[in-house]
């Protein structure tokens, strides 16, 4: 098998879905568990925003791997950016339209200019005055963004001195710069403090960045495939023992978000994305079960819509299914899927397309 010629991994389009199952537990860990009883599982599910670093090396290793070879002409750098902003921005835009349409209808106000506007950039995510406004989740499309920017400028790095690594601590040693440097602004502009910055923001989260690129370099090398499932099955116990353990400490110190306290920070930022990095490595090149059920074509289907249903797990259009249909969480998460899908094939698939063909290019990514 070619690994380094393909394009499209179905078991990785598979893996969007779990991730984005994974923030759907983590939101509704309320709702799941709201008995005293379960007070552990409450706290364990709190732990499963774990699906976010999914995304984010998921995103390291396919923009790598697609992209590491582009020249860094104005033309291949004109492409870059306009499939990235295809990709990402119009159904954004679309969901964040009906949530402040949805907002306005049962509040009778709208967000002011200086929240909208930070949230149609996407720079809401860099200050936690902004952080969670009007549509919670995007803030890691902040995240994302930065990192797609930062992309050409590491590639370059990686080719033109084999500076790689170095990149890692230089990334935090800015953040906490900019942090330093929040001190001096208005409180609550952007960069609050070092825990805001470690969790939330490009710089705190690269590392999980990193670790993708680097299972795209050892792809990039044609390693054969491998027999067993030491990798896949290894990464995946060591994932879940993490979670665990998270889970854990923050029942025993009652702590709702523990990625902001300094155990939580180590295993958040760098242990999880490590048995990340193992598990990917293995789903690539070793035959498993998991392999062969990421890649059947419902899961494939289920996670191209991903982005979709991760848009809108909460938010407006989430609270009217469950206040004037359904509040069962199961039938909620099952409407959500379905509209998710629709989203993807009526929506965000062909727009994606009709911007690539009105810029003249290829229809695939």
């Amino acid at each position: 098998m070619d690994v380094l010629n393909k394009k499209e991994f179905p078991v990785l389009t598979g893996i969007r879905f779990l991730a984005a199952s994974f923030v759907f537990l983590y939101h509704y860990a309320h709702e799941l568990f709201a008995d005293g009883n379960q007070l552990f599982l409450y706290y364990f599910f709190r732990q499963f925003n774990i699906g976010v670093n999914l995304f984010f090396v998921l995103s390291g290793f396919l923009i790598t791997h697609r992209y590491f070879e582009f020249s860094l002409s104005r033309k291949s750098f004109r492409i870059y950016i306009v499939k990235r902003v295809a990709r990402i921005f119009p159904l954004y835009y679309l969901v964040l339209f009906i949530q402040v349409f949805l907002i306005y209808l049962h509040r009778l106000t709208l967000p002011d200019f200086l929240t909208v506007f930070l949230n149609i950039t996407l720079l809401k995510g860099l200050s936690a005055n902004f952080f969670y406004s009007i549509l919670t989740q995007s803030w890691s499309l902040t995240v994302e963004e930065m990192f797609y920017l930062y992309a050409p400028v590491c590639f370059y790095l990686v080719k033109a001195k084999k500076f790689f690594m170095a990149q890692i601590p230089l990334l935090l040693g800015i953040g906490f710069l900019l942090v330093f440097i929040s001190g001096y602004l208005p409180a609550g502009t952007l960069f609050e403090s070092n825990e805001f910055m470690l969790a939330s923001t490009f710089f705190g989260r690269s590392f999980e960045f990193f670790i993708g690129i680097f299972l795209a370099f050892l792809i990039r090398r044609q390693p054969p495939l491998r027999e067993g499932i030491l990798f896949t099955a290894g990464g995946c116990v060591l994932f879940f023992v993490l979670l665990g353990a998270l889970g854990f400490y923050a029942y025993g110190k009652r702590i709702e978000k523990i990625n902001e306290h300094v155990t939580g920070i180590v295993l958040f930022n760098f242990l999880i994305p490590l048995s990340i990095g193992l598990f990917l490595y293995g789903l690539l090149l070793e035959q498993s079960l998991i392999k062969r059920l990421l890649s059947t074509r419902p899961l494939i289907l289920l996670g191209k819509s991903s982005y979709a249903f991760y848009l809108i797990h909460i938010g407006m259009i989430a609270e009217v299914l469950f206040f004037q249909i359904t509040s069962n969480i199961f039938f909620l998460y099952v409407s959500l899927q379905i509209l998710s899908i629709m989203f993807y094939k009526w929506f965000e698939k062909p727009v994606y397309f009709s911007i690539l063909r009105n810029f003249g290019f290829e229809k695939k990514q």
